[in-house]
């Protein structure tokens, strides 16, 4: 990796960025350099040049001999992608050299080849077969496939047009199919076709960022971004649904199950170091507004755990938060979000105790500061936007109005003063009225 870096440095520091136009550089450049180099799981380090011998343009190994004539019609098509391609905003695709003609074309077969073996139920493929066909939704997905995000992965390709003592510097750090951005006269470019003319021209038999720049796992990176984003959470509830139709059928009759996944969980409610067969829900409940919602896990080591404790518990959870001073703000704030949880057959499980506890201590406290105040206690969840800023707390609601802050993570925290959310973290913080009031 050390080596590579040096070697771009130095070439950095001598290239200067030639000012003529493309089409007088096509017809008279004098050589052109290619760097092709990767350090990451492996090393490879290619300095190739083309050269003019009479009409014809030969590769060669710039430390070795001629390697193969190169097609000019492919060095003519270089020159001419060195510009964005119209219309990308709206037609991302168009970087990559397709439309949204393919897109619905190979739908299917995008999403049969990224299944591999694995077989889904049939309203799942329908569904993301459906979902990937709709281009307006997966137009930013599609976008983001270029740039570099990874630590151990270091491909860089440049080419040098050479005239005289100019030099027109083309590269990329892209680590995704086609390598995409370019960098060409300092301008960001986005256009597959510089990508598969440099991979036309580099040899087969050579270690190279040639299958990459080809746009090799192209469609794979695609249909991950959309499953991931736009299917995964459908596919997820289909399978918990089928797993446990009996149970669905109960709390379909009370609530609107707006998520489900079957899962190994840890958590600090469910296991802070270890995982734990579980079903996770989201159920939204007509007696709770549209921003607050019941995020539920069941138990499943031999059989689930019965889902009708919720049910039967509801009634009390919500008349007991109705006059939370937490659970009336989020309910008058559009951009809040509440979760109230519930574990098996409580809001506040055995384990979220003994971590609350735990922290207690760790904060100065003794951890039998509450002790016989836990019963009927409610384990809640704010998120709130404000202003581009991001503010989460958890909190542990005691059936005799104490409300305790469990932790904090932002820079403010719903009208309270700044001093409450001074600390973060974990702080166990019992949030007085009189606090609220400032």
């Amino acid at each position: 990796m050390k080596n590579v870096l040096v070697t771009i440095l130095l070439l950095l520091g001598t290239l200067s960025l030639y000012s003529q136009n493309y089409d007088s550089l096509k017809s008279s450049w004098d050589k052109i350099i290619i760097l092709d180099s990767y350090s990451g799981w492996s090393h490879f380090n290619n300095d190739l040049e083309i050269k003019k011998v009479g009409e014809e343009l030969y590769l060669t190994d710039r430390r070795d001999s001629v390697i193969r004539k190169i097609d000019p019609r492919v060095l003519n098509d270089f020159f001419e992608s060195l510009t964005n391609e119209r219309g990308i905003a709206k037609d991302p695709l168009k970087v990559f050299g397709k439309d949204s003609t393919w897109l619905i074309d190979n739908a299917e077969k995008l999403w049969f080849t990224y299944l591999g073996d694995k077989n889904e139920p049939p309203e799942v493929d329908a569904f993301a077969i459906n979902i990937i066909k709709d281009y307006n939704k997966v137009k930013k997905y599609v976008w983001s496939i270029q740039g570099s995000h990874w630590t151990d992965d270091y491909p860089f390709t440049s080419v040098s047009i050479i005239k005289n003592k100019d030099t027109l510097f083309v590269q990329s750090f892209g680590q995704y199919s086609f390598m995409m951005p370019w960098s060409v006269k300092g301008k960001t470019i986005y256009n597959s076709r510089i990508s598969t003319s440099i991979a036309q021209i580099l040899p087969e038999n050579i270690k190279s960022n040639r299958s990459r720049l080809g746009g090799d796992r192209f469609d794979h990176y695609l249909v991950d971004r959309i499953y991931n984003s736009l299917i995964r959470a459908y596919r997820d509830y289909v399978i918990a649904k089928i797993k446990y139709p009996r149970q669905f059928s109960t709390l379909e009759h009370h609530y609107l199950v707006e998520g489900a996944r079957l899962a190994d969980m840890g958590s600090i409610e469910w296991g802070r170091f270890m995982s734990a067969p579980c079903l996770e829900l989201v159920l939204k409940s007509t007696e709770l507004p549209e921003n607050i919602s019941f995020s539920v896990v069941y138990g499943r080591r031999i059989k689930l755990h019965p889902v009708k404790p919720i049910i039967k518990k509801q009634i009390r959870m919500i008349s007991q938060l109705s006059s939370n001073l937490v659970y009336q703000y989020t309910t008058k704030n559009s951009s809040a979000f509440g979760e109230i949880h519930f574990v098996n057959r409580k809001s506040l499980s055995g384990e979220a105790k003994r971590n609350f506890k735990n922290d207690l201590k760790d904060n100065g406290m003794k951890r039998n500061l509450f002790r016989g105040k836990f019963r009927h206690a409610i384990f809640y969840e704010l998120t709130e936007d404000r202003d581009k800023e991001h503010s989460f707390s958890r909190w542990i609601f005691l059936k005799d109005g104490t409300n305790i802050l469990w932790e904090i993570k932002g820079n403010f925290l719903m009208d309270l003063h700044p001093d409450v959310v001074k600390e973060k973290g974990y702080i166990c913080r019992i949030v007085t009225n009189k606090e609220w009031e400032k």
